[in-house]
């Protein structure tokens, strides 16, 4: 069951929201973070608030790219008073979303750029099957990757909250995601939390953490928190 409320956040009931008068642990993502395939009390920022006791507010969307989760991060951030944290996740999968062009977009100067002409959809449809990727576009999508991470802990520490870069690891983990990781955040210098996602962990249906898996991703958030604060 999902329901959202207000402003689109993930929400326990229809038109619920939370108190941006409160401290709040602000969860920025996609699908991971959204919680898809899970009821609400499963999802990754409800099982931290029920850990914590410290409000969460859920304003990932499905399918969000990480320039999408910066953009949406730069416009509902400023209306929660007392941000603690800001929980931005990444992982491999999230990487090859980013370099598509046909949906709006940011650009490696993370400068906004509308979607490719619609003339262009059998050509990247035909790109998405074969999974092709150019030299100069993986350069690219490694450099704006990076550079929107780098503006999301910017944003949260601007407010005074904690930035966290999320990276669930799902095992086995292979060569490719682990270069991936090594090449987007490592070679920045962007510091993250790493939790490892067992194989049962995940659905089998659609990819997605479990609620164990949730729970795993929560338990580690929330040490994390408490070690800081």
């Amino acid at each position: 069951h999902y329901a959202t409320g207000p402003f689109g956040y993930r929400a326990q009931r229809a038109g619920v929201g939370p108190d941006f008068a409160r401290p709040t642990i602000v969860f920025a993502g996609e699908s991971i973070v959204f919680g898809y395939g899970l009821d609400f009390a499963d999802t990754i920022p409800a099982q931290v608030e029920a850990i914590s006791g410290i409000q969460s507010a859920n304003i990932a969307v499905n399918a969000h790219s990480t320039d999408q989760i910066l953009m949406r991060l730069q416009r509902e951030l400023p209306r929660f008073s007392h941000p603690v944290a800001v929980v931005i996740p990444f992982m491999p999968r999230l990487f090859d979303r980013n370099l598509d062009t046909d949906r709006p977009h940011l650009d490696a100067g993370l400068r906004w750029h509308a979607a490719t002409n619609p003339s262009l959809r059998l050509v990247e449809l035909v790109r998405r099957i074969l999974r092709y990727r150019s030299s100069a576009a993986i350069r690219e999508g490694t450099l704006m990757t990076q550079r929107a991470l780098q503006a999301d802990i910017a944003l949260a520490r601007a407010r005074g909250a904690k930035p966290i870069v999320l990276v669930p690891q799902f095992l086995p983990e292979d060569a490719r995601e682990r270069a991936i990781r090594h090449a987007v955040l490592d070679e920045a210098g962007i510091s993250y939390l790493l939790v490892p996602i067992q194989p049962g962990w995940r659905s089998r249906g659609h990819n997605q953490p479990t609620p164990r898996g949730s729970r795993a991703l929560a338990d580690r958030l929330e040490e994390r928190l408490k070690r800081e604060h």
